[in-house]
């Protein structure tokens, strides 16, 4: 069960929640007084697909899968997210409805601030403003890559996408391979388990990767890269 902690004082905070936004005294106020700071464990809910949000989330510590549930159990992994960043950005001016769900992929520290003294705040920090406008114009572009990823590439393709995108940015020092099952990564890349790995014995035997375990280090970043345009 997700269990509260002492309330994280906004005035002190180091992380980017705070940082970018360049507040106001009277703001940090306010984002105190609307938040507070959750732990959850590992396979935790955060939000689920079609129910009321009334908060969006800053992530302090951990790793958040984001995922849409379908019939018969087949879901698709949309993104992983990494500490320092928000989840639920794209509900704070909708129906007040999610359109996904969100997991604690790892045991994960959330600041959970309620949805509509968020957008006040947005609504009055012009710094904010193009930040959020920023993030969430982003996860519309990752949105996009994802469904031409899913129409357009062959499994070959979607796998290698998948590995390059989960072996950059955020995920660079989280080893996040480690913390998934093959069927989250089946679900990421959009395949089946049995078809991931068969194609992760052939990436192998090509010396294009080396397993580890369960980590994943790409031997041949040039071909893989390849292999994700190709398709």
């Amino acid at each position: 069960m997700n269990k509260f902690i002492d309330n994280i004082d906004c005035h002190h905070c180091k992380l980017g929640c705070v940082n970018f936004m360049k507040p106001s005294e009277s703001e940090l106020d306010l984002l105190l007084s609307s938040k507070r700071t959750i732990c959850y464990k590992k396979s935790e809910t955060i939000f689920k697909q079609s129910t009321f949000v009334s908060h969006v989330a800053f992530i302090r510590s951990g790793l958040v899968k984001i995922f849409t549930e379908g019939f018969n159990d087949k879901n698709i992994i949309i993104q992983f997210i990494a500490k320092n960043n928000f989840i639920g950005l794209p509900f704070i001016f909708n129906d007040n409805y999610s359109y996904y769900t969100a997991t604690a992929l790892t045991n994960t520290e959330l600041c959970l601030i309620e949805k509509n003294e968020f957008s006040k705040l947005i609504l009055n920090n012009l710094v904010l403003e193009k930040y959020i406008l920023k993030l969430i114009s982003n996860d519309a572009g990752i949105l996009c890559d994802k469904v031409s990823s899913l129409g357009t590439k062959q499994l070959h393709g979607r796998l290698a996408s998948a590995i390059l995108n989960l072996s950059k940015g955020d995920f660079r020092d989280e080893n996040i391979f480690s913390h998934l099952t093959k069927r989250e990564l089946a679900e990421y890349a959009g395949m089946s388990v049995e078809s991931l790995m068969r194609l992760l014995s052939e990436l192998k035997s090509d010396k294009i990767i080396i397993q580890k375990g369960k980590e994943i280090i790409i031997n041949d970043y040039n071909l893989l890269e390849k292999l994700s345009l190709v398709g």
